[in-house]
């Protein structure tokens, strides 16, 4: 019964997201969270080691594939 709750919730939380916060922020939000569940720590960063294609992260994030291209660029730009 607790673990579907949790998973309600996270649904819920998902849902929250798409209609609330725009799709970048949303990728962003999304790196963070699979840097912290999946990440290794090095020195200057942490590093997925887990290959992740776009088309997989546009399904997280529910937006199209070649704006998660246009956002990666973009992150990639600023640092």
């Amino acid at each position: 019964m607790r673990y579907l709750a949790v998973v309600v919730a996270d649904q819920q939380h998902v849902s929250d997201n798409r209609v609330t916060v725009d799709s970048e922020q949303r990728l962003g939000k999304t790196l963070l969270q699979l840097a912290r569940t999946l990440g290794k720590q090095d020195q200057q960063s942490t590093r997925i080691k887990t290959k992740i294609s776009h088309e997989k992260l546009s399904e997280m994030v529910g937006t199209p594939r070649p704006r998660i291209s246009i956002f990666w660029s973009d992150f990639a730009n600023t640092g």
